[in-house]
């Protein structure tokens, strides 16, 4: 495993639900990321973050999306 490369490690995309974030959530998983956190921050987004989390899965990596403000440590 080259020094920059993702591959067996995790990553957390914020605003990965849809459009960028998304594209690079499947990008991230399809190199090799062992598993990708979605975020996302409106209820509007959960029928996108599922479906980029089912994307990810079909690769074979772990996915999960989770909801937060991340402006709020008591959110985390």
């Amino acid at each position: 495993m080259s020094r920059n490369s993702i591959e067996g490690k995790v990553v957390l995309i914020t605003g990965g639900a849809k459009n960028l974030g998304g594209l690079l959530a499947r990008e991230f998983a399809g190199a090799g990321a062992k598993a990708v956190a979605i975020h996302y921050n409106s209820d509007s987004a959960r029928g996108e973050a599922d479906a980029t989390v089912a994307a990810i899965r079909k690769t074979g990596a772990e996915a999960a999306a989770f909801q937060a403000d991340l402006t709020s440590a008591g959110a985390m």
